[in-house]
């Protein structure tokens, strides 16, 4: 029989291992009855053998498939036919019918062939010599010592029950190979049922560390599962498992901690395990051991147990704190460094802008400031780095005018005063406490000066110049179109339509009839007003729109980042701020007369 056979009457594949073999053997195996069918069973060991031998790499089975392979085989049916006939020499002649002078000769007399005697039956075995051959069946041989065989291990002592089966496998009838099979099988048939009772688990893992059930696999589901999930088990679990075999003790569940609550969860995790692997209501009794114990061991046990479960988890505690402090400290750390090296970028941005911003005052010695500006110079002078006392001082002064312009209780740069007065411009440079500079379209800027005519305290402010060249102003917007004429309208866009129409809302004709009498308004009517007069009438009682002289020298002061603005000295002809605001004042009284209703030049 070839290699091909071997494994095909095993029903492998050649290349099947040792384990794969082993499975199908002992499947085979329960098909064939051994006593009634002894060729079939001589067949499938031989078989076996050879399949393991060759699994094994064994060099005699390569040596003995060769001598197999090496002999001739019987010729085909063709040949034979080819072949003369053997002379039968050593054999008796064929019988022939004799033909005596009594016989008819004829061809048609029939032969009657002599009966053959039947053969003797065979006498049945003795007793003694049938017993003994069941006795030599290897499933026998396996059955009987299991039988007779008297287990002397307690359930949960592993090493003892290792021991026993050590000592019942030294047995003389076990020394064949094919009665140690059996046996083998046998033993692993009756772990598998329930007539081993209590101590099937203790002998399953006895067998397996004697025959390596799990590695090398064993024909039953079963077993080969609870071996898995016993090797699954760790130490501590495993220790468990083992106890809970022998008889439930108060000592024992108190040295392993089988409260009920671990019991219980133990059951949880490996409920199918214990299914087979304790006997029925063992667990139970193992849980009501716990409640025998004393309540001051439980409650110290308890105690212990609890100590010894915190002691870990607070060193954990512990170390996740330090963990997270130094995680926290880094961040306010980085957030800290991020946060300043980020408010010095914007700190140096808003330095840079605050510094073009006070340029364009600073370049006009903060004269004709203008109104809708002063907000962001408001917002800049505050700041220690860029502003100067010069700055803060001009930029008081043009807020000192715009305190009266606006009114009390207003906002500088809020309501009004800063979306109506575009064209106003704050301490003029000749003198004049404000101004306005005409620009190109007449339309929106006549509105203006008219709504800030009627709105504004322009009188209080105690300034003559101002005020006449104000209402002279008004004058000229009187030979202009009005906002109400479609001409005057066109090209105009719609932001300013509509501020136009806010801004002649509150047209007054009564007021307008009035400041045609004043004297200063070109071609006044008579009965004449003093402008003069209303002026000195609406001033605000002890009020000048001049801040007081500084006392002391004019001493140069620059910001504190000089690159951003750079420290100009005040002109040289004026040494004091109280000489430049005499100057200013005569140059204003000067020009006072010199003052044409239809030109108004502002540098």
């Amino acid at each position: 029989m070839n290699l091909q056979e071997v494994f095909a009457q095993l029903g492998l594949p050649v290349d099947a291992d040792e384990r794969a073999v082993r499975r199908a053997y002992a499947r085979l195996l329960k098909d064939i009855d051994q006593l009634a069918q002894p060729q079939e069973f001589i067949a499938l060991r031989s078989a076996y053998e050879q399949a393991m031998a060759y699994a094994r790499g064994e060099p005699q089975f390569d040596v003995c498939f060769k001598h197999i392979e090496a002999q001739p085989s019987p010729p085909e049916p063709l040949q034979m036919m080819d072949q003369p006939e053997i002379a039968q020499s050593d054999e008796e002649p064929e019988a022939r019918p004799d033909f005596s002078a009594d016989t008819d000769p004829s061809p048609h007399a029939e032969y009657e062939p002599k009966p053959e005697p039947e053969p003797e039956p065979e006498p049945e075995p003795e007793p003694e010599a049938k017993a003994e051959r069941l006795v030599t069946n290897p499933m026998a041989v396996a059955e009987q010592l299991l039988d007779a065989w008297n287990w002397q291990f307690a359930a949960a002592d592993m090493e003892a029950a290792k021991e026993e089966l050590q000592r019942l496998l030294a047995s003389p009838e076990l020394e064949s190979i094919e009665n140690r099979e059996a046996f083998v099988m046998t033993l692993a048939q009756r772990i598998a049922g329930k007539t081993l009772g209590v101590r099937r688990s203790a002998l399953l893992v006895a067998a397996d560390s004697l025959f390596a059930w799990q590695r090398n696999g064993i024909n039953n589901e079963v077993l080969e599962y609870i071996l898995d999930a016993f090797q699954t088990l760790k130490t501590k679990q495993r220790q468990v498992a083992i106890a809970l075999l022998g008889e439930p003790d108060p000592k024992v569940a108190q040295a392993l901690r089988l409260t009920p609550e671990n019991l219980e969860l133990f059951e949880e995790q490996w409920r199918h395990l214990l299914n087979w692997w304790l006997p029925e209501g063992q667990l139970q009794n193992w849980m009501s051991q716990w409640a025998q114990l004393p309540m001051h061991t439980r409650a110290a046990d308890g105690i212990h147990q609890l100590a010894k479960q915190w002691k870990p988890r607070a060193k954990a505690y512990l170390t996740h704190f330090g963990l997270i402090a130094v995680i926290l400290v880094a961040a306010l750390l980085f957030f800290n460094w991020f946060a300043g090296r980020t408010h010095g970028s914007q700190q140096a941005k808003s330095d840079m802008e605050c510094a073009q911003t006070l340029a364009g005052g600073r370049a006009n010695s903060w004269q004709a400031v203008p109104a809708n500006d002063l907000w962001k110079y408001s917002s800049c002078i505050t700041n220690p780095r860029v502003a100067t006392k010069v700055d803060k001082r001009g930029l008081e002064q043009a807020k000192r005018i715009a305190r009266v312009l606006t009114g009390v209780g207003h906002q500088l740069g809020g309501g009004s005063f800063s979306s109506r007065l575009s064209h106003l411009y704050l301490n003029m440079p000749d003198g004049r406490a404000f101004g306005f500079v005409r620009p190109e379209s007449p339309v929106r800027y006549c509105a203006e000066l008219r709504s800030f005519a009627l709105r504004n305290q322009w009188l209080q402010v105690g300034d003559v110049p101002s005020a006449k060249a104000f209402v002279q102003e008004l004058a000229w917007c009187t030979t202009q179109k009005s906002p109400r004429d479609r001409d005057a309208t066109q090209g105009l866009m719609a932001k300013d339509k509509l501020a136009i129409n806010d801004l002649e809302r509150d047209y007054s004709t009564v007021f307008w009839n009035l400041l045609s009498h004043v004297d200063a308004w070109p071609d006044a009517k008579k009965p004449l007003l003093s402008l003069q007069q209303l002026v000195n009438e609406a001033k605000l009682p002890d009020y000048d729109w001049r801040l007081p002289p500084e006392s002391g020298a004019d001493a140069l002061e620059c910001a504190h980042d000089s690159s951003l603005i750079p420290c100009q000295r005040p002109d040289s002809s004026l040494s004091t701020l109280q000489e430049r605001a005499e100057e200013r004042r005569r140059q204003g009284n000067a020009q006072l007369n010199e003052l044409d209703t239809h030109q108004l030049k502002l540098p």
